[in-house]
């Protein structure tokens, strides 16, 4: 678990951070939720790894809660950032026509 996080998910969280979060304006709902869930799962990740907890529980939640956020990124922040780099109305159409 802790080498997942550590080799593929931290980094593309941070990823997404650098290159996404810039994109987005600091008061949308869904910027909240973007920067919540990385809290989130980050903490899982942290109580999972933990001796005292119990990693079957922790695993399923963190599953679930990368699935969920997974979806989420999809279907809200990659359409809003993807269509908010571009400079004019039309592109921006043409962004989320494609998506």
């Amino acid at each position: 678990m802790l080498d997942f996080w550590e080799n593929q998910l931290k980094f593309y969280f941070t990823n997404e951070e650098q290159v996404l979060l810039p994109l987005m304006k600091r008061t949308q709902p869904s910027t909240h939720r973007f920067l919540t869930d990385h809290a989130y799962i980050q903490n899982l990740v942290s109580r999972i790894t933990d001796k005292d907890n119990d990693i079957n529980k922790g695993a399923a939640d963190l599953t679930h809660r990368i699935d969920d956020h997974i979806r989420f990124d999809r279907k809200g922040i990659v359409s809003y950032a993807g269509a908010t780099a571009y400079s004019t109305p039309v592109e921006r159409n043409r962004c989320y026509i494609k998506s």
